[in-house]
This record gives structure tokens, sequence and C-alpha cells, in this order.
């Protein structure tokens, strides 16, 4: 239940904005089945019809960590009314979606990637983790499981690999033997919300078990045939931390695609765009022009391969999606387009009967 708004992080310029309900934040959420937590106690809710039926993508709807107006039916159940203004949102490209959207997490500050330093270990995945967070405008931090699998040597290289990468995000790392949470915690003050995101046997719901000092998310035994744990979490859920913070633990990601564009895929990249910015030619394309220095600091060494193939592949996959994007939405113009004559004609009809 929420005590005051404010240890909830809710923002004061919401205040008054919807005052014929109560404000109530998202802590579930599970095919528009919804529970929520507001000043009144902790509800049941479903969707009022106009929010359901007024949406133009399911991204509109209400998604854990929203902040919505309840109306209560009774001690148990409510209805929402209105989702508050978004801020800070974590999504991804909808698998197949086409351009659309998937909304994992809303009020969003912190994101802690968490990548196990096992067979799951993999610098690819983690770059797009981070251009797509970046994306979305939000922190990110990662935190690196399992690092009693690794030696000595194999943890340190692989530390020094993913700072490489990092920039100004924190690194971190854990495994389920530490007793010292306090370095973790310290990414968390009061009344402010992280969501874990990773894939699927991380460790993330373990983790968050840890972090509230009781099993609260579903967690499987670790695959003996191939060391790798079985991910339960089905759905996302926000859960309060003993220190005021929030967490959203959210299901394994097979996919993380791009879904927004900008500036972060130079800041997680940044010494493909600085060596972007020194090629003779104004618009290289970076594959044969002369003077080009990208291809001169791959030559040398100074740039790895992997580090610009991955550029290239993201990159590729931002505008193929913006072109998605923009195709999706002449579509639906003219679907729209369509039944608005569709319903003029049936006028027409109608007067002349």
């Amino acid at each position: 239940m929420i005590k005051t708004l404010k240890e909830w992080g809710f923002p004061q310029a919401y205040q008054n904005i919807f005052p014929d309900f109560i404000p109530a934040r998202i802590i579930r959420a599970h095919r528009q089945k919804y529970e929520v937590a507001s000043p009144a106690g902790l509800f049941q809710a479903d969707l009022a019809g106009k929010l359901m039926f007024l949406a133009d993508d399911p991204s509109e709807l209400p998604q854990v960590g929203d902040w919505v107006a309840i109306q209560p039916l009774d001690d148990t159940h409510a209805y929402i009314m209105e989702r508050y203004e978004r801020r800070a949102v974590l999504s991804r490209a909808k698998v197949g979606g086409f351009g659309s959207e998937q909304v994992l997490a809303a009020h969003v500050d912190l994101a802690i990637i968490v990548q196990s330093m096992d067979q799951n270990y993999n610098l690819n995945r983690l770059e797009r983790y981070l251009v797509q967070i970046r994306a979305c405008e939000i922190q990110p931090a990662i935190l690196l499981t399992k690092s009693d699998l690794c030696t000595p040597e194999e943890l340190a290289q692989k530390l020094q690999e993913v700072q490489q990468i990092a920039g100004e995000a924190r690194v971190l790392q854990y495994s389920l033997f530490q007793e010292d949470l306090n370095p973790i915690l310290d990414l968390l003050p009061a009344a402010q919300t992280a969501v874990v995101v990773g894939s699927s046997g991380v460790g993330k719901s373990s983790l968050v078990n840890r972090l509230l000092g009781q099993e609260i998310m579903e967690t499987s035994a670790i695959s003996h045939s191939n060391q790798k744990g079985r991910h339960t979490t089905s759905h996302r859920e926000l859960v309060q931390l003993s220190n005021g913070a929030f967490l959203i633990d959210t299901p394994g990601t097979r996919e993380f695609g791009l879904s927004q564009s900008g500036e972060a895929l130079e800041m997680t990249f940044e010494e493909i765009a600085e060596l972007a910015d020194s090629c003779k030619f104004r618009g290289c394309s970076h594959q044969h022009e002369p003077g080009c220095a990208v291809q001169e600091a791959l030559e040398d060494g100074r740039l790895e391969w992997r580090r610009w193939e991955s550029y290239q592949k993201l990159q590729r996959e931002q505008e193929h999606f913006a072109m998605d994007k923009v195709n999706r939405r002449k579509k639906d113009k003219a679907l729209g387009k369509m039944y608005r004559a569709i319903q003029g004609e049936s006028r027409k009809r109608k007067g002349r009967s």
C-alpha cells in the first residue's frame, strides 16, 4: 500500500490532474489485468472502456510502473479510468511488429543490465542493451552475475572488456555467494525506480529476491546440461525494497530490438563516432573511400572488427525500424481514410432510404 505518493515517486506535476479519481501505480500487469497500489489500498483493476477502445496501439495501454487514476468499485476492485503522461519509458521493437514498440516499464530512473559470466556472456548483446536504454533516455548500469564460475584470469579479462564498452555506465559484479549487497543498493535511492533487464537464466529474479530478503520472484534450478538457469518469470512486476527504492523485474528477452534513434548509437560507440569525424570526405560510408579514418583504424588494429560489425548491425536495424514505422503510419492513415469513406457512404445510403 502507498503511505504517501511522494515516497512512491509520484511526480509533483501530476497533482490535481485527475481530481475525481485516486492516483495509483501499476505494480503488476498480465494480459490487461492489473494490480495497483494506491493510498486507498491494493486493488485488482480492469481498464475502463475508454482507455481500451481509444488506444491506437497496445503500447498506449497501461504498463508496470505507470501512474494511473482509478475509481474503486469496492475494497478490492477498481477501474483504471486514466493514465498519466509517461516519462522515462523503456521500450523495445515489438517482435514482428513492423515498426511497433513494446513498452517494458514506465517511469524508470535506472536500467540494470544483468549479464552472466558463463555461456551467456555476450558483448554484442550488451552493446544492444546499452544503445536502446540510452535511446530511451534512461541511465544504464551493468551487473555481471555468476562471477564465481570464472577463474580469476577470466574474471579480470571479462571485466576489462565490459569496462571498455560501458562508457559512463557503472559496472558491478555479483554472485549468489556474495553477502555484501550495498554496492548494488547504492545504485537505488529511495523513491526511484530501476528496471532489471537481461536474457533468460542470467539470475535477475534471484538478484531481486536477495535484495528483498525473501522469495518473491519464482526461480528455477540450474540446468545440469548447459549450466544455465531456467527463467520462470512470465510477467513484469514492481516491488519495493527496504531502502524505499523500487525494482521492476522483467521476463528474459531473447530479442531486444532497437526502436529508437538519436545519438545513443554514437554514445555507445564513441570511438567510431570520433573516427568518422576524421574521415577525408563528409558522408563517408566507411567502405572504400580514400582517407577513411574508420578503415585505417581497422587495418592498424586501433578499432576492433567485432565493434565495427556490431555498430553496423545496430545502425542497419535502427534504419530498418524507422522505415517500418513510416510505412506503418502511411498504412494506418490509408486505412483510416478508407474507413471514413465507408462511413460517409453508409450515411448517404441511410439518408436516401
